[in-house]
């Protein structure tokens, strides 16, 4: 008899899924633990929560990291609702995402410069957020390149050359 393997919604285990079992989860305990897949009328409400926070803290900060963070995070939130739990946890922000991004661009700097694509850039995001899944996914790289194209493609360009400023 072939054994079926699944993975679990809510700490993301490998299980063995018994005959005639559907389930999303490895145990009951941690069905019970798992808020976000508990859906009420109003959908899913972490989901509700995560969105209205990253939107609060856009609002906050007009930067453009922020804003191009802020979207990014928006855009996970809609291709993995799972995500909106990590977004959630408390003390977690978009400006300490953007730091420990700097971080990690001081550790590849030349000369005092360090630079980030977008895509390096955002996946310091998501491992800062704790949202693991989208990074073990088959084929991650290209989901966060469709998601960083699709923010690129919103992006306001900026130009501005020396002599205009003179």
């Amino acid at each position: 008899m072939r054994k079926l393997y699944s993975q679990c919604s809510g700490c993301g285990a490998d299980f063995i899924v018994g005959a005639g079992q559907q389930s999303l989860y490895c145990s009951e305990s941690c069905q019970k633990g798992h808020t976000l897949f508990q859906q009420n009328e109003g959908g899913y409400p972490m989901k509700d929560k995560a969105i209205e926070k990253i939107k609060a803290e856009m609002d906050k900060e007009k930067g453009g990291y922020f804003q191009h963070v802020g979207k990014f995070l928006l855009d996970c939130i809609e291709t993995n609702p799972v995500a909106s739990e990590k977004i959630m946890v408390e003390g977690k922000t978009i400006s300490k995402s953007i730091a420990a991004m700097k971080k990690e661009a001081k550790k590849v700097a030349v000369n005092g410069c360090g630079i980030l694509t977008d895509e390096e850039g955002f996946k310091i995001v998501l491992k800062y957020y704790g949202i693991k899944d989208q990074l073990k996914e088959k084929n991650s790289t290209d989901k966060v390149a469709a998601v960083v194209n699709q923010v690129n493609k919103t992006r306001v360009k900026f130009d501005v050359r020396l002599e205009d400023l003179l």
